[in-house]
Formats: C-alpha cells, structure tokens, sequence
C-alpha cells in the first residue's frame, strides 16, 4: 500500500471528521476530489496522497472497453 500512495496523486484535504469511540478512533479526511481518506491519526499536512483517484484512473480503460 506505500507505494500506491507515494504513485497517487495529491489532493487538498477540505475538512477531518472524527469518528469512533476512545481507542477505536480514526480520522476521515475529505479531499477535494470527493473521495476520503481513513487514517488511524490526523495528517496536519495541507495535501494528502488519494488512493482511489490512482485506482480509478487504473479502471478507468477498462471499463471504457465494449463489451463484446
């Protein structure tokens, strides 16, 4: 998974939400492109890596293909 994030590309992190009980914590980061990140901590950095704008990109020809 390290190397899917370093590939991916940045987005800008619009909001954090908080969810989950005490020691069962994890931050969703909302990014700019629509899809969010779940993190165990709260990045504090202004842009982070998405990893389902790389995988959809990746999808992306595949499912533009006619189905035969």
């Amino acid at each position: 998974m390290t190397t899917e994030r370093r590939k991916s590309p940045r987005r800008i992190v619009e909001r954090i939400e908080r969810t989950g009980g005490w020691g069962n914590v994890r931050y969703h980061h909302h990014l700019a492109c629509g899809h969010i990140e779940i993190r165990p901590r709260a990045s504090k950095a202004p842009k982070l890596a998405c990893a389902w704008c790389l995988r959809t990109a990746q999808r992306d020809p595949e499912l533009r293909l006619p189905s035969v």
